[in-house]
């Protein structure tokens, strides 16, 4: 088991966050290391995923609020995936994301996803290294 995992975010690949994890056999519930974005798409233009595992730490499962039709959380790897076809144009949510482990579960911050008639500007770097 690592004892810490470096978390790199923002630009540059700078070092932001050392999240430390339980040392051998201690079991501690998922860590929060980011706040969850809001998400907006352009609405009838196809399917986006969003990788929400990289925000948490220590877990081994996701669950998440009730989704609107067209939104679905893949529990296994925390990738969100959003029919920008399934809703009208909208902001919906907000929906809370939350990581699992044998030791608890850890709710993330309220998010919202807005399909928007407009064309969207998205900075990627909110969602990849």
């Amino acid at each position: 088991m690592a004892i810490a995992d470096v978390i790199r975010r923002g630009y540059g690949g700078q070092i932001r966050q050392v999240v430390t994890r339980g040392f051998w056999n201690s079991a501690l519930p998922p860590v929060l290391i980011e706040q969850l974005p809001d998400i907006t798409v352009k609405v009838n233009s196809g399917v986006y995923t969003f990788a929400l595992a990289p925000y948490f730490a220590g877990e081994t499962s996701f669950s998440s609020s009730t989704l609107a039709a067209g939104f679905t959380l893949n529990t296994s790897t925390g990738v969100l995936a959003v029919d920008s076809g399934a809703e009208v144009a909208g902001t919906y949510g907000p929906y809370t994301i939350s990581g699992i482990n044998s030791a608890g579960t850890t709710a993330g911050n309220a998010i919202h996803i807005k399909l928007s008639n407009s064309k969207v500007s998205a900075d990627l770097r909110d969602y990849f290294d």
